[in-house]
């Protein structure tokens, strides 16, 4: 007589009726997204204040650049004399804990921090970074030419190495700003930047309607008023 397994059909029940219940949500449930938003706002004013404190701190009075003294307090920056940035990255995690830090340090932050605008960080950035690409492969210098001659065909359709607000001609600190905003947005659907350039060759009229040539200085300024 050949016999079948029997097959047992497990039921899951709960231990009482309490569990069956959905379990209600707690006042950082049901309100996460507004808590979101104003721990969002507190931390980016406390940012501000700190920064704020730290350039008064440092002279407050404008770009430590004898050749630019650019003084409007939205497009300066607080820069590492000694490009020691990365080891406070290391440091710190967050800003405003580096600003507090060097609040509390006053001498150190003095020796190794200086106010400079937006501008200037651009093109000290700028060459560093040059010298840094010296010991490049053949290939990678061939590449960068090539960024280079597309991205100046693109900056020639948009009217040239020249801010449009305030006529500053170093090409080292211009960028490319999106008129109506969202730029942010545009950067993420792009796998590359050059694919900007691209568009701005093929699509020139509508270009013109959409990108213009900034300065980082005005650039951050225009920021700040979209922020606030």
């Amino acid at each position: 007589v050949q016999f079948q397994k029997a097959t047992v059909f497990r039921k899951w029940y709960p231990k009482n009726e309490e569990e069956q219940k959905p379990k209600k949500k707690n006042y950082w449930q049901k309100n996460k997204g507004k808590l979101n938003a104003l721990r969002n706002i507190t931390r980016t004013n406390n940012y501000r204040k700190a920064r704020d404190s730290l350039i008064r701190y440092l002279g407050g009075h404008g770009c430590s650049n004898v050749e630019c003294r650019f003084n409007d307090p939205r497009a300066l920056n607080i820069e590492h004399i000694h490009d020691t940035g990365h080891l406070d990255d290391k440091r710190f995690s967050r800003d405003d804990d580096m600003f507090r830090y060097y609040l509390k340090h006053y001498d150190e932050a003095l020796e190794n921090l200086r106010i400079f605008c937006s501008n200037c960080n651009a093109i000290k950035e700028y060459e560093r970074k040059k010298l840094l690409k010296k010991s490049d492969k053949p290939r990678n210098i061939k590449n960068r030419e090539e960024y280079a001659i597309h991205r100046k065909l693109a900056v020639e359709i948009l009217g040239g190495f020249i801010c449009v607000h305030c006529g500053f001609k170093d090409h080292r600190a211009l960028d490319f700003d999106h008129i109506h905003g969202k730029g942010a947005l545009d950067r993420k659907s792009r796998k590359r930047y050059d694919e900007l350039f691209t568009e701005v060759i093929e699509n020139p009229d509508d270009s013109k309607k959409k990108f213009q040539i900034l300065c980082r200085n005005c650039n951050e300024i225009k920021k700040n008023i979209a922020e606030s």
